[in-house]
């Protein structure tokens, strides 16, 4: 799936929507997938703390930004591609980059997935109700809307649209995604 000319070359993108329950998680999952069966690298990276669509506890982002886990260490072994995990804090958290290094852990984190794979999916909190998509996406090259259009967010679809608005990232494209039980 094409989201626009973005796509077309390798990239940080930043996965993002107004409110939970979109298909966000499955559909980076999906798109990761067509990335690799047309012979490309990727790497997704599962940055929503707050309220994960993987499995994985313990471990990974939250290991590595708040833990000092290596790279290395938080990568999970690949099905199709490698994912690093959320993980699970032991407190709710306020700001993703809360505590001093971790901004400059994520920062070293990113440049060294570029340098290893075609492509870097980043799944983030929905910014409809959380900034963290916003502190994510100066580290990215894009940030890629999902919306169910047969769910309505009003509200959480105005504080998207706020919050957009003060990022200088483009929002290259938006994936209407219809769940199909």
């Amino acid at each position: 799936m094409i989201v626009s000319d973005y796509f077309a070359s390798n990239g940080v993108f930043v996965f993002t929507s107004a409110c939970k329950g979109e298909g966000k998680s499955t559909k980076v999952s999906s798109i990761g997938e067509d990335l690799c069966n047309i012979g490309k690298t990727v790497l997704l990276i599962d940055c929503d703390l707050r309220g994960s669509g993987y499995s994985e506890p313990l471990r990974g982002m939250f290991g590595y930004l708040y833990g000092g886990r290596r790279m290395e260490t938080v990568i999970m072994p690949p099905r199709q591609f490698p994912v690093i995990y959320a993980g699970f804090p032991s407190r709710p958290l306020d700001r993703l980059f809360r505590i001093k290094d971790s901004k400059n852990r994520f920062a070293s984190l990113i440049q060294d997935a570029r340098q290893k794979y075609d492509y870097v999916l980043i799944d983030t909190s929905p910014l409809g109700v959380f900034d963290d998509a916003l502190e994510i996406a100066e580290f990215s090259d894009g940030i890629v809307l999902i919306k169910d259009p047969d769910r309505p967010s009003g509200e959480a679809d105005l504080r998207l649209a706020e919050r957009l608005k003060m990022s200088p990232v483009p929002v290259i494209g938006t994936i209407l995604n219809k769940k199909i039980d």
